[in-house]
Order: C-alpha cells, then structure tokens, then sequence
C-alpha cells in the first residue's frame, strides 16, 4: 500500500486481524440508541464506516434495515459474510464522500469508531441530508482508559520512544462541538459505558497490529517497538487487562 494513502487506509491490510480482536460494543449502548431514536421495528439505518460489522450486526439482529458502507473492500467483504443471515442489511464498499442516496431516507445516522475520518462539519450536513426529520445521530467511540493500570505505565516510555500517534482508540468528543454548533441537530445526548477486557500476549500484540498509527511506523522502529512491548507483557504475567470506555454521542435532527 502506498505511504501517500491515508492512516485509514491501513485498516485494510489489517482486514482479518481487525475483525479478530477488536472490541465489540456494549449491547447497553445499543440499547440507548434505539430508545433514544424511538426507533420503530421498521426503522431504517444508516451506518457510516461499518468495519467488519463490529456494530452492524447488533442492529442486524434486532431486524433493522441497514446500508452499512465502509471504503475498505476487504473490510466490507467480510461485514457483508457476517451479515449474510440477514438479508435487510446492505453493505457497500464505497466512501462517504462518493455515496449517493435520496434524502430523507433514514431514521437512525449511526457512526461507529469512524466518524473522526471525516471533517465534522462536512459529516453532520450529510447526516442531516441522509435523516428524516426527527431522525438520530449517533457517533459512537470507545476510549482506552487504562492509564493507571502498572501495563500502561510499563510501556509509556516505549510509547515515547517510538512515538505512535495513540493506541486507546478515539472518543466523539471532537464531535461534540461540532454537534453543538451545527445548528441541524437538537436535544444532545452523552451515554458512557465502562468495561473490561483480558487479552492473551499475542492477541494483544494483533490488536496493536490493527491500529493504523502503529502499522504506519517506520522500520525499524516498528519491529523493535513490538519486541519490547512482547518483553513487557511476558514480564507482567502474559495478560494484558485493558479498561475501556464506550460513548455515544446522541442527537435529533433539527
């Protein structure tokens, strides 16, 4: 893959590894959107940046009509396999700045870990376009909030040493002004959530792998930042436990 593509683009070399370790989000968070949006069981959604279907398949198995885009191929390929039970679910490779679609189309604008790709203002106005009026937006992110845990310290001073941009994923709170000063969308919501999850060594390893900064790093910086991250994990036991926090950012159109 060319070095001038952009870090999101690196998430397509990672395609398989992506859909093998990283997070699923918490059903509670599922269950706030649909309440917040009053989504009846005929609702339409619009889903932006699907993945591998981290988020499409919680509301795929409720029985809501989705087109889920992402403009990785390889990553819409496989949320296409894992929606194939559920024929309402549509997944296009394409991006969301090339999508055509009518207005007014959907009731739910659903953003999972994606939305920070696009220029927010750029993304809201689209949003509104795509959404009936009264319709939902919903960015959702997951933040790694580990920082006290003995792990995160162990490994701060690699983390200065070979200077990865972040590896705690990227909350919507960028999205939260934008949301703010739009002017096209009212009553905005915050639901947090907070959980845990244990990795083996070389699992943690492979969810390092699927993050686009890391995978962006030179050699040989890259091979020797992952050997003495393997180092630290072996030292602590084998494990890594990571905190995480689930937020989603909710709001009406105006």
């Amino acid at each position: 893959m060319s070095a001038s593509k952009p870090l999101s683009w690196q998430f397509e070399d990672a395609a398989q590894l992506y859909d093998e370790v990283r997070p699923r989000y918490p059903e509670e968070i599922v269950e706030h959107i649909i309440a917040f949006a009053a989504l009846p069981a005929h609702g339409r959604i619009f889903e932006l940046g699907c993945g591998t279907g981290q988020m499409t398949l919680s509301f795929a198995r409720r029985g809501y009509a989705m087109v889920a885009i992402d403009q990785g191929e390889r990553l819409a390929a496989l949320a296409a396999t894992h929606c194939g039970p559920y024929p309402q679910v549509r997944v296009v490779a394409c991006a969301f700045e090339a999508w055509q679609d009518a207005a007014g189309s959907y009731d739910l604008f659903l953003a999972a870990q994606s939305f920070h790709w696009i220029e927010p203002h750029y993304g809201l106005a689209r949003a509104a376009e795509l959404l009936k009026a009264g319709g939902t937006i919903a960015v959702v992110g997951t933040a790694d909030r580990s920082q006290e845990s003995a792990f995160w310290q162990a490994t701060a001073p690699i983390y200065n040493k070979y200077n990865p941009v972040d590896s705690s994923g990227r909350p919507p709170s960028d999205s939260l002004q934008a949301l703010r000063t739009s002017g096209q969308f009212v009553d905005i919501r915050e639901v947090r959530t907070t959980w845990t999850r244990r990795y083996k060594g070389e699992e943690y390893i492979k969810l390092l792998w699927t993050f686009s900064d890391h995978r962006a790093m030179p050699e040989p910086n890259r091979s020797q930042f992952f050997e003495e991250i393997r180092r630290v994990i072996s030292a602590m036991g084998g494990e890594v436990i990571r905190n995480y926090e689930t937020l989603a950012l909710l709001a009406k159109k105006g």
